[in-house]
Formats: C-alpha cells, structure tokens, sequence
C-alpha cells in the first residue's frame, strides 16, 4: 500500500450512485492501492437515506478487492479518529484533520 492517507465526504443531496458509478468507483479504489494506504469516507446523513447510503459506499469497497484500508463513516470525528489510528499521526492531530474534513465538506 501507499502513503496516502484519503478522506472523502458525500452531500446530503447526493443521489446513490447508479450502476456505472459504482463501477467506476471500485476500479478506482481498485486501481489507487499502490499509492493509498487508507480511505475514510464520510457521508453524514441522517436516518435511513444514510445508512443506506452508508451500505452501499461499504459494499462498494468489499467488492473492490482493493489493499486499501477503507471504512464509512456518519460522522467527521469519527472518519478523523480512525484515521489517526489508521496511520502515525498523533493524536493531538486529531482535531486539525477532523476541521479540515468539515472545512473541504462544507460542514460546520
């Protein structure tokens, strides 16, 4: 695996991926493994809608079959803890790398 360490968030107004997207998405993970070490993505909706979302975006990187360390998240914190722990950031990085997600989202 790489050095990257890849935080991505999804809208609240985001549609689930079609089928193509999907695709597209596990080639993606599938073809970055060489320089990824790991993936937290974060998709902070609500209810239901988000954790079908959720799902979908988890079983998208099962069927990948890609190195990469990747997991879903419903909150930034959360996505931020982990890649803390995922890597050799201190753990006082923690809250820079959780504002930073929020800031890229548009979070606040």
């Amino acid at each position: 695996p790489g050095q990257l360490r890849l935080a991505t968030s999804v809208h609240e107004d985001a549609e689930p991926p079609n089928g193509d997207e999907r695709k597209r998405y596990a080639k993606t993970m599938h073809d970055a493994s060489t320089i990824v070490r790991c993936a937290a993505q974060v998709i902070p909706v609500p209810g239901l809608k988000g954790a079908t979302y959720r799902t979908i975006a988890g079983g998208i990187a099962l069927i990948s079959k890609s190195s990469i360390q990747a997991k879903v998240f419903g909150t930034f914190p959360d996505a931020g803890r982990w890649l803390c722990q995922q890597t050799d950031l201190p753990a006082m990085a923690f809250a820079e790398v959780v504002g930073v997600m929020k800031k890229a989202h548009g979070a606040r």
